[in-house]
């Protein structure tokens, strides 16, 4: 299966690579110069402030909910010297509460705070164990921002092929649909956030539901309301999908968001007409549309003493961080923020801000209930999120941290808890023609459905880190039984017995990680069991070939000392059965110092196998023996019937020359005789 994590993560990186070649080559032929020294909140001495994010707008307390601007805030964030004059980009970020926005911001944040190199290199992102700065956040079911928030030192941005100088300011907003706003608090400030960003972030959580799409008519109709614009009113909105739980039909990303978008936004046959122009209105109001699809951080991120480091954040959502972030902040993606076709200033952006909130806390405006005509009233909305919070106390009461269950179990929860849900809305009064109503009630029980997949997820990451740590126990065992070694020698009953200590070991580990299963009902469980026989084979295989191994080991050992000594010596019967048994000793001590442990079996097959065909060879080396004495023995009587022949032939010589002599010797007397006759 191709992994498309990788293959983004090596494109981003070639990416990178390229740009940062060229940003040399580019460097190379500027004159030299003095850029400025960035801001970094550093106080007199070595005191440093920690920055966090400045209220600019608040909703007030007093009767009439009206919206306050801290001028004086908003003036000592725009009006510095160096950055008063400069075009401005706005990058704003809204949606429900408790959707991570400011989280997301702070990773904004530290891109724009790093060094150019860095944002071209992907090092931005920080070490592993760095925590996360910048905008308040934390976990939890509260709301966290209130009104609106602008991180108080604008980012100034040195466009590297022009040298144009940029203020890149970062807005955070109060969460929609949180305890304390109501309907009217909702559509202001995400339609004020709107008009004031040059890029706003839809932050969405799962999907892009119609709820979502309804509910975007109503704030931005509100915010062209407010500035009287017949055409589009504002710029680029990014519809960001977090936590995406179906890779499988659009991949995490820009292409996978866009598939999704053109899916929601597609007219389809027999479409209602209500549905049609909520798309219509949203393409209206804007310049530019685009979607994004990110993975689900992973559950370290839920625990409550998660700090943001990297190291507790899965690697899916780090690759995606590093396509999205430079696609919104690099030099040449910057999205400036203009009216009627012209460049806003800083400076000029505070008066934006004066005038808007002055429109919206003025009577101009009629109730925001009453410009979307085909959303559901207040009334109705309550119901909803009643009926979604009620499923999700109903799952959440079931799950327990580090616990998990079958997925059938899950399935079983979830369509409790939906129907549930869906009796609490029908008893739940309600406003609105049955028409209006059984389509809310429609899309409330799709929206439920497509809650399951998260909490599968979530049981199935347990299940699989339940499964992973029983086996690295029960590997962990075998492991200590081989001590040094780097192989697995042992008698096969004691083998056995290092697998019965070991298999309990790891179930315990797996049983604790269980909920309500009778574990002869666990089917994950009966294939663990399996997985832990599957490898006792595997494991009997390669002792059995380690403990062959160590026979042949060990029996070259007796060979290479029994035919050496046999070889160089003349030896007795008896120096043969000493040298056999010296050998022997030799070869069984180390057979057994190959074993991870001794045994205490009395019978070893292994250890018979040595000794049998130890045994073999000395027997044929007696064999040799007694060849080797009988052939000396007939070598002797050779040696001495030679001896005898040449005693012999010695003593014939010996007589024949006395006769010889005995001849001549008379030969010589009878010349003499004739001689004197």
């Amino acid at each position: 299966m191709i992994n498309h994590s990788t293959i983004l993560r090596e494109f981003l990186r070639l990416t990178c690579l390229i740009r940062v070649i060229n940003l040399l080559f580019f460097e190379l032929l500027k004159p030299i110069r003095v850029r400025p020294t960035p801001v970094t909140g550093k106080m007199n001495g070595n005191y440093k402030k920690k920055l966090e994010g400045l209220q600019v707008v608040k909703v007030s307390e007093e009767p009439g909910r009206r919206y306050e601007l801290d001028e004086k805030a908003l003036e000592s964030i725009l009006l510095r010297d160096d950055i008063r004059n400069l075009p401005v980009v706005v990058v704003s970020v809204a949606g429900a509460f408790r959707g991570g926005k400011s989280f997301i911001l702070d990773f904004f944040l530290r891109y724009l705070k790093a060094p150019r190199w860095s944002q071209l290199s992907n090092e931005w992102v920080g070490s592993e164990d760095e925590h996360l700065e910048g905008f308040d956040w934390r976990g939890g079911g509260e709301s966290n921002t209130k009104g609106i928030h602008l991180w108080p030192e604008p980012i100034v941005v040195t466009i590297d092929q022009t040298g144009e100088k940029m203020a890149v300011l970062l807005m955070d907003t109060q969460g929609t649909f949180d305890m304390e706003s109501d309907m009217g608090d909702n559509s202001t400030i995400f339609a004020l956030a709107t008009l004031l960003s040059s890029v706003q972030i839809y932050n969405l959580r799962g999907n892009i539901g119609e709820d979502d799409l309804q509910h975007l008519q109503l704030f931005t109709q509100y915010g062209k309301l407010a500035c009287n614009a017949e055409g589009k009113a504002f710029q680029t909105l990014l519809f960001l999908i977090r936590d995406w739980s179906s890779p499988y039909e659009h991949p995490y990303g820009y292409i996978g968001g866009e598939g999704l978008m053109k899916k929601r936004f597609e007219p389809r046959l027999n479409q209602r007409k209500q549905l049609r122009e909520v798309r219509e209105h949203i393409h209206s109001c804007f310049e530019t549309l685009k979607c994004f699809l990110m993975p689900h951080p992973g559950l370290k991120v839920t625990d409550i003493q998660f700090k943001g480091r990297l190291c507790d954040i899965d690697e899916k959502f780090r690759v995606s961080l590093l396509e999205l972030i430079p696609s919104l902040f690099d030099h040449e993606h910057l999205t400036s923020k203009t009216i009627n076709g012209n460049k806003v200033s800083t400076k000029g952006l505070l008066e934006f801000f004066k005038q808007y909130v002055d429109i919206f806390n003025s009577d101009e405006l009629p109730e925001a209930t009453t410009i979307y005509q085909a959303t559901v009233d207040a009334c109705m909305m309550t119901i909803l999120r009643e009926s979604r919070e009620y499923y999700e106390s109903k799952m959440d009461s079931n799950i327990i941290e580090d616990q998990s269950v079958p997925e059938n179990t899950i399935q079983e929860w979830h369509n409790a808890a939906i129907a549930e849900a869906i009796a609490l809305f029908e008893r739940k009064k309600k406003l609105g023609t049955q028409d209006d109503i059984e389509a809310r009630r429609s899309d409330l029980q799709k929206e439920l459905e497509d809650r399951l997949n998260p909490y599968l997820w979530q049981n199935d990451t347990k299940l699989k880190d339940a499964l992973s740590n029983a086996k690295k126990a029960f590997e962990n065992i075998i492991s200590d039984a081989c001590k040094d070694q780097a192989r697995l020698c042992l008698h096969v009953k004691d083998l056995y017995a290092l697998y019965s200590e070991a298999v309990p070991i790891g179930l315990a580990l797996f049983d604790c990680t269980r909920t309500a299963v009778p574990q002869e009902l666990d089917e994950e469980r009966k294939d663990l069991v399996k997985y832990f026989e599957n490898l006792y084979e595997k494991m009997c295989a390669v002792n059995e070939q380690n403990n062959r191994s160590s026979i042949l080991e060990a029996r070259e050992i007796y060979l290479l000392r029994m035919n050496n000594g046999f070889m160089q010596q003349e030896f007795s019967s008896d120096e043969l059965l000493r040298q056999h048994e010296e050998a022997l000793n030799l070869a069984t001590n180390h057979f057994h110092s190959l074993r991870n442990r001794p045994t205490q079996e009395s019978e070893d097959a292994h250890l018979e196998q040595l000794l049998q065909s130890s045994a073999e060879h000395y027997k044929n080396l007696c064999s040799v023996y007694e060849h080797r004495k009988a052939a000396l023995e007939d070598q002797e009587l050779l040696k001495q019937a030679a001896r005898e022949a040449h005693e012999l032939h010695m003593s014939q010589l010996r007589e024949i020359t006395d006769r010889m002599s005995r001849i001549e010797a008379e030969s010589r007397r009878h010349r003499n005789d004739c001689a004197i006759l």
